[in-house]
């Protein structure tokens, strides 16, 4: 016991007191004596809470706000939800439908599982697929090469154009030459029935020479010679002249031979078959002609309207 701190002196009662005293003041002695107090009670408050009064209404709010943070989401479940033991759910059947029929593979989901737009429900097996694209594939590699080799084709017919066009120029330009030849053959023999005039001519002057004996028979001889082979150079050139008219399709005639019509380069019978196999050709580019009877020059200038600037080359592009 400290020094403050002293016995208390026992109270002995004396004869002049009075003994019958109050309930509590018995209480209180009752419970001195059960329990001796052996020192002295204070009664203060603590140092801390004089200090700080706000730390225990602090404490208390920050209890609260922890238990709102803690206990708040499970009173709210709590509110919101309904239990039993004894309940059903009533719900949509949703048919999930594939863009593509195959086998599945995998289903990825279960009963009352919670998806979203864009989750994985089932896998469908890729194998069969898989084939059908290489398959395809083969198919892609067959068409390409049927590509090349058609572009080769279309190529060939190009070749096939160009040439039955510069056929169809040659046989027109055979014709003109013939005509150009017929001419030429014709002044020849224009020259040779000169020439024959002229030595006919002297025969005949020297034919009266003769009768008169001023030449001799051997000059006079010479004379009719000359004669004759000009007379045979000109029957030769009317045979050229007439053979090069056959050639052009033409009649024979001595007295025009030429007598040729305007429109022979383009009628003769070798350039209209050279214009038939141009047209067969250009059939395989779309082009049709408006008439079968078309002359060569209507004809090409007809197909180099399938381009709208006559460009040839982007025809047979």
């Amino acid at each position: 016991m400290s020094s403050s701190e002293r016995a208390l002196p026992e109270k002995s009662p004396t004869s002049g007191e009075n003994t019958a005293s109050s309930p509590q003041s018995t209480n209180l002695s009752s419970a001195t004596t059960a329990f001796p107090v052996t020192g002295k009670i204070e009664t203060h408050v603590p140092s801390i809470a004089r200090r700080f009064p706000w730390l225990i209404p602090a404490g208390a709010i920050a209890f609260a706000l922890i238990a709102v943070w803690y206990l708040g989401p499970w009173a709210v479940r709590s509110l919101n939800t309904i239990s039993t033991d004894d309940a059903y759910v009533d719900g949509h059947v949703t048919f999930v439908a594939p863009r593509v029929a195959g086998q599945v593979l995998r289903v990825l989901v279960d009963d009352n599982m919670r998806v979203k737009r864009g989750d994985l429900l089932v896998e469908i097996d890729p194998e069969p697929f898989r084939v059908q694209v290489a398959i395809k594939r083969a198919l892609v590699d067959v068409a390409e090469s049927d590509l090349v080799a058609a572009r080769t084709q279309v190529e060939a017919y190009v070749g096939q154009a160009r040439s039955a066009k510069f056929t169809l120029l040659h046989a027109i330009e055979n014709v003109q030459n013939q005509i150009a030849l017929l001419r030429s053959n014709m002044a020849q023999l224009k020259v040779a029935e000169a020439t024959f005039t002229l030595a006919d001519r002297d025969f005949e002057r020297n034919k009266q020479l003769l009768e008169k004996n001023v030449i001799t028979q051997a000059d006079f001889d010479s004379f009719m010679a000359k004669r004759d082979e000009t007379r045979s150079r000109v029957d030769s050139a009317s045979e050229v002249v007439q053979e090069t008219r056959a050639s052009l399709g033409l009649p024979i005639n001595k007295e025009n031979p030429l007598d040729v019509p305007a429109d022979l380069p383009q009628t003769f019978s070798l350039v209209r078959e050279s214009l038939a196999n141009l047209l067969q050709a250009a059939a395989l580019f779309g082009y049709k002609p408006r008439s079968w009877d078309l002359t060569p020059d209507q004809a090409v200038a007809e197909f180099y309207q399938l381009d709208a600037k006559g460009d040839i080359d982007r025809i047979y592009a």
